[in-house]
């Protein structure tokens, strides 16, 4: 199973950094829970990207793209990263590809009544996986505020 990665550098975030540095040195708990928050964000955020596409632009008939697209948190050594990750066809959808056919001379397949033979056909990119990014991006200093107010609750 090959997947699409997108990862969420909350270190590199410029505004998320300066938040965090004015707690002194770099939270990497924080940090941490963050990326906990952020996985979870994208999750909800892919997948309803990719149910707004709609099933005629998809092809969604076993929701498969949608059950196997998910967020994870990963540690890294200043704090954490989110990382959206999905099935092969997640990455064809998303950034738009040209299909040939593999061992015949035509793809083969029906339109309605119609039989149609071509030799490729374009898949249009569509920025399900930028969009999910976008909008978890824009709930960071949400998660932050979460974060930060949580990790004080426990050393209070």
């Amino acid at each position: 199973m090959l997947h699409l990665t997108s990862s969420l550098d909350l270190y590199g975030n410029p505004t998320l950094r300066r938040r965090l540095e004015r707690l002194g040195d770099l939270p990497v708990e924080v940090a941490r829970e963050i990326a906990r928050g952020a996985a979870a964000r994208l999750t909800l955020e892919a997948k309803a990207a990719l149910q707004t596409q709609g099933p005629r632009t998809l092809g969604r008939r076993t929701g498969n793209l949608i059950t196997h697209t998910r967020a994870t948190a990963r540690d890294t050594p200043n704090g954490a990263t989110a990382e959206l990750h999905t099935l092969f066809y997640g990455r064809v959808n998303a950034r738009g590809m040209t299909i040939h056919a593999k061992t015949a001379p035509y793809l083969v397949f029906r339109i309605g009544n119609r039989l149609l033979r071509k030799r490729s056909v374009v898949i249009p990119a569509r920025d399900w996986d930028r969009l999910a990014m976008e909008r978890t991006r824009a709930a960071l200093p949400g998660l932050t505020r979460q974060a930060v107010v949580a990790r004080m609750r426990v050393s209070a």
